[in-house]
């Protein structure tokens, strides 16, 4: 975090956060303060809430790889204590992986809205550098 500011703004949404069905956190892969920030977010959603919230957190610039600084096993060393966040690298220039994103966003809201059940999807990532699971 930044500053005051930063929490401010957070913690303005606390209160609603137990009717959120899902939270998509982007972060950019080439910026760590960026991903601190992304784990930031999520340790107080975890933290603030008392309701189930499927969290989508999103690794954008995967087609800059040479200059990614945050690497896959970066992110899963921190999901590993984090139930039930779905991680996609994905690069909003390209495309790469969007439409898998928004069809796992539209999934979840149709089984949260019918009363279907989550996912979770915690295993290793594939090999490659741009991944969807």
């Amino acid at each position: 975090m930044n500053d005051d500011s930063d929490w401010t703004f957070i913690s303005s949404f606390k209160h609603e956060l137990d009717e959120v069905k899902a939270i998509i956190i982007v972060f950019d892969v080439t910026n760590e303060n960026s991903f601190n920030l992304a784990k930031t977010f999520i340790e107080y959603i975890k933290d603030n809430t008392s309701v189930f919230i499927q969290i989508f957190l999103l690794g954008n610039k995967c087609d800059l790889e040479m200059e990614a600084i945050i690497s896959i096993r970066d992110v899963f060393d921190f999901l590993k204590n984090h139930e039930c966040v779905n991680y996609i690298e994905c690069s909003c220039k390209t495309e790469t992986n969007i439409e898998k994103f928004m069809n796992s966003l539209e999934e979840t809201l149709k089984n949260e809205c019918f009363g279907g059940s989550f996912r979770c999807s915690q295993q290793p990532p594939p090999s490659g550098s741009c991944i969807c699971f």
